[in-house]
């Protein structure tokens, strides 16, 4: 009795299938990462804009319950729990006489100059908020922006930062 061994099966694949895979996973990256780098930096200019709302709190709080003058409330980066930046790519949080100030750390966003700022405006004992966001920040900004401009009017850099 003869034993049969099948015959060679080859299963591997061709150099033609291996390259169409390896182009269609590059054309795949070429459009995602570019769009994540964009989605982690909005992320992250989204961030600061909630670090600002807790020193807008702050400023908020100190003229309605101790009475203090807006223009005079100036805390400087880092000195208060409302002012240390808990993101590495904050740069600091200040008051400046009232008006509150995000910036972002250049090297965290490759160079560009990002900040938010908000000014304050007392009016019939009402405090209204105004902001502005540098132009670099303007592509990443959400849609809770609306109401913002883009310019440097009420920014003024903190000697601290």
């Amino acid at each position: 009795m003869k034993i049969r061994l099948p015959a060679k099966i080859n299963s591997a694949f061709s150099l033609v299938e291996i390259l169409t895979v390896i182009i269609i996973v590059a054309i795949i990256a070429a459009f995602a990462v570019p769009n994540y780098i964009n989605y982690l930096t909005e992320t992250k200019v989204n961030s600061m804009w909630h670090q600002a709302e807790a020193a807008k709190l702050e400023v908020e709080a100190q003229y309605l319950k101790q009475g203090t003058a807006v223009s005079s409330i100036t805390v400087n980066s880092g000195t208060t729990e409302y002012t240390t930046p808990n993101a590495d790519f904050i740069k600091c949080i200040t008051i400046q006489s009232g008006i509150v100030s995000v910036e972002g750390l250049p090297t965290s966003f490759s160079g560009l100059n990002l900040w938010i700022s908000w000014t304050p405006t007392v009016s019939a004992g009402a405090i209204t908020w105004a902001c502005n966001y540098s132009s670099d920040a303007a592509n990443f900004m959400s849609d809770a922006s609306q109401a913002c401009s883009v310019g440097t009017a009420a920014y003024t850099a903190d000697s601290a930062c």
